[in-house]
């Protein structure tokens, strides 16, 4: 292909033919391939790049789908295959590779070094879209420089592609973050070349967006579906790859790298790069949503476009430079206005009917985590508006009780804070107090308020997801209507999803607080979905691999308050009393409810003994900790549903060590040593609310929360909950029958809670070291009456003066509005 593009080769007695290419030798081929790069044009280098990044030299991972386990398999299949390469293709590969970049590398150093030289400037601080009449079809030239040294828009967009698809397959490697696994065409790639890709991207991206007729002019020239597949994702992928090199390396590596030469523009790139993407970002808005641009877009690519939006955007993973260098990525009028199109668009009958399953959840999700942005921008507007206004007057701008309702019961409120902590704080639900007119007030008025946009996005959801849940309407259902067959059951598109996409939607749910009387149904469905043949090889539950995907899923079923019983009354109402399962008439757990908990804790601790038996952590302390609670906080008690995510917990918690290997030697480590206070604290917490005593668990549990570390960063609620968990815990039944194996008792008299058995004795030790933590005044009345239970129920008398300094705390006027009855009896 370079043979029949190359003009001007020099023929020294070589013969170029391509059918002279096949008997060449190795060194024959290396002596050849620089002259046929420098005989090419820079666009037709970009063309070769985007065709060596693409199968079957690579995978194609910028289409791929973005749930890791099924690109995994993609990716062993593929090399699998890619083993068998010659030692002369790989050698060929690299040569080609190295001598593309370099000419593209300074092919576009030298059209913007023409361009910072000339008069035009930037302007990105209000990027608009100008019009057609204004656009340039060819990137400007100057001087000397001719058309045929430049890159075109196409093959700018190409070498965007291109970049990001090495970028990301350089970014996945191995567990030591420095060898690709063997095999691979890109295995004697550097970390300096790497570094030279991301800073080619980033040139690329700085002279796209140099101005707004050059940002204009390339958008109106590619077009609405290549700005998707070959802009918008490539800046979420290497936005991605660049937050996993960093977070493998660290910035002092990054500085080493600039410092060695590699990268003499490094800083300057790093600092300009968040103003590049919003300039770029914000004139692509304008242009997606224009309706000769929107109607080429299918339901594909508007997911595609918002969820790499959420990436972008992400306001808590945004660019490792964003905190230190330039502006930090936001949402601004043009995203708001492409966000509200794009959703209008999604609704419109012929989009959503032809989209798959998974393009629909995709959307779904990504908009609630937008809403979640936009909902935090505002809520630092105000906030920083309130911090001006208390330095003029000091006094409350919230009313009393604007800041939550009345205290939930004690079996919900213990650790109160555990629910919010565990969402990340774009998922936070905000009151609508913060998101009315008043929040948006100061911002553009061009811009849409985020109120108008959630309710665009719950008008989305309600549609989208009864095309998700719902049989598709055909004429026929309604010509047989009395017949038993159903048209178009197979073609429910839940039927289609995998367990992670299914988590979105509840997540979604979640996140844009639909009412509760509107979900009904659908949570209904899900739960007959996923409890429907559960030991099928096609079934979500068989097919998924995630402990996470399962932790989000329990989640966000407790938040939807499954455990009530509320959707066993609907499959009761919807097909009689029979519900054809099995009931729990001793712990009243309900059928459908707790049959789907009960499924999906049986699958947690599958994958945790397949793990386990790969001496590998099957999830992190976070995920066991979501688990845990939203299970027991569902069914509580000593229920069957909860009964496998607590043998899945035990195995992680008194596995001593799992073996890793270093670059050096081998390491170990034990599970509980990688959990925080707040982890170790849930778990006691579970596993007392679930009313299941283990000596063993009691004792490494609390052996991890009395370590130094865990009292240092140890939290007053944190310290109140494992007081309450472990005082619960020993007052079961099961715990006065355990004999110790410390101390070998063999009176089962002298092991009661009040005597000083060994366990009792552990009990005091670590109250004596949390209870100073107590002296708080941020303890809610929550965490102030369980501490003071947990010492009355475990006879703890050492401390009397916290005990008086905590019931003089909760007689408060202050305390006491915010208690509840049962608090106070507590109490």
């Amino acid at each position: 292909y370079l043979l029949s593009q190359a003009s001007g080769l020099p023929t020294n007695g070589v013969d170029f033919t391509p059918s002279s290419l096949t008997n060449l030798s190795k060194e024959e081929m290396l002596s050849i391939t620089e002259p046929i790069v420098d005989a090419i044009s820079p666009n037709v280098a970009s063309a070769a790049l985007r065709r060596l990044s693409s199968p079957p030299f690579l995978p194609s991972s910028l289409s791929a789908d973005r749930k890791s386990y099924r690109q995994m398999n993609k990716k062993y299949k593929w090399l699998n295959q890619m083993n068998n390469v010659s030692s002369v293709e790989q050698t060929v590969y690299d040569q080609l590779m190295q001598l593309l970049l370099k000419k593209m590398t300074a092919s576009i150093e030298n059209q913007l070094n023409t361009l910072s030289s000339t008069t035009i400037a930037h302007d990105n601080h209000n990027p608009t879209l100008l019009p057609h009449s204004d656009s340039l079809i060819l990137p400007p030239t100057f001087g000397k420089m001719e058309k045929r040294e430049m890159l075109n828009w196409y093959a700018l967009a190409d070498s965007l592609y291109s970049l990001a698809n090495i970028a990301n397959v350089l970014g996945n490697l191995d567990s030591g973050g420095k060898n690709i696994i063997k095999g691979h065409l890109l295995t004697n790639i550097s970390p300096r070349e790497q570094s030279s890709i991301m800073n080619l991207f980033d040139n690329i991206i700085q002279y796209i967006s140099w101005d707004n007729k050059m940002t204009s002019s390339f958008v109106r020239c590619v077009g609405s579906k290549r700005l998707v597949r070959d802009v918008v994702q490539p800046l979420m992928v290497v936005d991605q790859a660049r937050k996993r090199v960093y977070n493998r390396r660290g910035m002092e590596e990054w500085v080493y790298i600039a410092k060695e030469g590699v990268d003499e523009q490094f800083s300057s790139n790093i600092s300009s790069s968040a103003g590049n993407y919003n300039q770029i970002m914000a004139v692509l808005s304008c242009y997606l949503v224009l309706p000769h641009s929107l109607e080429k877009l299918t339901a594909s690519d508007l997911s595609m476009t918002l969820w790499s939006m959420t990436k972008i955007y992400h306001p808590l993973q945004s660019h490792v430079f964003a905190p230190t260098h330039g502006q930090p990525l936001t949402l601004q009028s043009p995203q708001r206005i492409l966000l509200r199109t794009f959703m209008k668009r999604l609704r419109k009958s012929p989009v959503r009917s032809s989209a798959r399953g998974k393009d629909l959840v995709q959307a779904l999700w990504s908009v609630s985590r937008l809403i979640g942005y936009l909902e935090g921008q505002d809520e630092a507007l105000v906030q920083s508006s309130n911090n001006s206004l208390q330095q003029v007057l000091p006094l409350s701008i919230r009313l009393p009780g604007e800041d939550g309702g009345d205290a939930p019961l004690f079996s919900s409120s213990v650790g109160g804070d555990v629910t919010s902590s565990m969402l990340e704080p774009s998922f936070i639900p905000m009151s609508p107090m913060l998101t009315n007119k008043a929040t948006t007030r100061s911002n553009d008025s061009t811009d849409i308020p985020t109120m108008v946009l959630r309710e665009e996005a719950i008008t989305m959801f309600h549609t989208l997801i009864n095309e998700i849940v719902l049989p598709p309407y055909s004429s026929k259902n309604k010509s047989n209507a009395n017949s038993d067959i159903k048209q178009g059951v197979d073609e429910i598109k839940l039927r289609s999803l995998s367990l992670g996409q299914i988590a979105d939607i509840l997540q979604a749910t979640t996140s844009l607080n639909i009412s509760h009387n509107d979900v009904v149904v659908t949570v209904t469905e899900i739960l007959k979905h996923l409890t429907s043949n559960p030991s099928s090889p096609l079934s979500p539950l068989q097919q998924c691999r995630s402990c996470k995907d399962i932790s989000r899923i329990l989640f966000s079923l407790q938040r939807l308050r499954v455990g009530t019983g509320i959707f066993d009354d609907t499959v009761n109402e919807l097909s009689g009393d029979d519900t054809g399962i099995e009931q729990d008439d001793t712990h009243n757990d309900g059928g459908l409810e707790r049959r789907c908990i009960q499924l999906l804790g049986e699958r947690f601790l599958d994958i945790v003994l397949w793990h386990k038996d790969q001496s590998k952590w099957a999830c992190n302390a976070k995920t066991l900790a979501i688990v845990l609670r939203s299970g027991v906080m569902m069914f509580q008690g000593n229920s069957i549903a909860t009964r496998a995510m607590l043998d899945a917990a035990s195995i992680l918690i008194l596995d001593e060590t799992i073996e890793e290997k270093d670059d050096k030697d081998w390491a170990s480590s034990s599970f509980l040593s990688s959990c925080n206070e707040f982890e170790v604290s849930n778990y006691l917490f579970a596993f007392a609310l679930a009313k299941r005593f283990d000596e063993d668990i009691f004792i490494s549990l609390t052996d991890q929360m009395a370590e130094d570390y865990i009292l240092e960063s140890c939290t007053p609620s944190s310290a109140s909950r494992t007081m309450w968990s472990s005082a619960m815990m020993l007052s079961l039944d099961g715990a006065s029958s355990h004999d110790s194996k410390s101390q070998n008792m063999q009176n089962e008299l002298d092991l009661g809670i009040g005597g000083e058995s060994f366990l009792h004795e552990r009990l005091v030790d670590l109250f004596h070291q949390l209870s100073p933590l107590l002296l708080s005044s941020s303890l809610s009345p929550t965490d102030t009456s369980c501490a003071m239970w947990a010492m009355a129920k475990s006879q703890y008398v050492i401390d009397k003066g916290i005990f008086d300094q905590l019931a003089q705390s909760l007689a408060s006027d202050k305390m006491l509005k915010q208690s509840n009855t049962r608090l106070v009896s507590q109490s």
